[in-house]
C-alpha cells in the first residue's frame, strides 16, 4: 500500500502479509491464530541513533505481530458472540533502535441483536514498551505507553440493504513523554447502505 500526506508527515511504502491458522473445534467455538509482517519503508523521512539525532538514508520499519483471538457464538443461528483478542507486536527500525518497541494487547468484544436489532460493545487495550528512547534526555526514564479503547455501537435494520446506527468511541492514552497523553470522545448517528 501506499500513505501519501501532507506536510509536515512523510509518505511511505507498506505490505503486510498475513499468515492465518484456525481451527473450529465445534459449530460454537473457534480459534485462530495470526502472523503478520509489517514492512514500512518512508520516502525522506531520516532513520535517528539511540538518541534521537538523525542519521543518513531513509526510516525503515519491520514489524512482526502475533495474535490469538478464540470466539464462541450462541442463540439461534449463532447470533452472539464474545470474541477476546491477545497480541503481541515488535517494531524495529534500521537505525540506533530510537522507534523500537514491543506493544502487548488484550482485547474482547461481545456481539449480538434480536429482532431487527443488533448490538456490539468491545474494549481493547495496548501496552507500549520502547528499550532505547527516553523521555527526556540520556539520563530519564526509558519511555512506556498505554492506550484504551472502547466501542459501543447500535444498529437498527431498517430493511434488507438500509439501517440506522448510533455510536459511541472513547480512546485514552498514557505516555510518559511530556504533553504525549489524551482522551477523545466520539459520537457518530447514521445511515447505512449495504449492498
Amino acid at each position: 500500500g501506499r500513505q501519501l500526506f501532507t506536510e509536515p508527515l512523510d509518505d511511505y511504502w507498506e505490505a503486510n502479509p498475513v499468515f492465518r491458522i484456525g481451527r473450529e473445534f465445534t459449530r460454537e467455538f473457534d480459534v485462530s491464530l495470526n502472523w503478520r509482517l509489517i514492512g514500512r519503508w518512508f520516502d525522506e523521512r531520516a532513520p535517528l541513533d539511540a538518541e534521537g539525532y538523525a542519521l543518513p538514508g531513509t526510516l525503515r520499519f519491520t514489524q512482526n505481530e502475533l495474535e490469538l483471538r478464540p470466539r464462541v457464538r450462541w442463540g439461534t443461528n449463532r447470533l452472539w458472540s464474545v470474541a477476546l483478542r491477545l497480541g503481541a507486536l515488535e517494531n524495529q527500525d534500521n537505525g540506533g533502535g530510537y522507534f523500537d518497541y514491543q506493544r502487548y494487547a488484550i482485547g474482547g468484544q461481545l456481539r449480538g441483536g434480536f429482532g431487527r436489532w443488533t448490538f456490539r460493545a468491545g474494549t481493547q487495550w495496548f501496552y507500549y514498551d520502547y528499550p532505547v528512547q527516553r523521555v527526556a534526555g540520556p539520563e530519564s526514564a526509558l519511555r512506556d505507553k498505554s492506550n484504551l479503547s472502547i466501542l459501543l455501537r447500535g444498529e437498527f435494520r431498517l430493511g434488507r440493504k438500509v439501517s440506522v446506527f448510533a455510536q459511541y468511541d472513547r480512546e485514552s492514552a498514557r505516555d510518559a513523554l511530556a504533553d504525549a497523553g489524551y482522551d477523545v470522545n466520539m459520537g457518530t448517528v447514521g445511515i447505512e447502505w449495504n449492498q
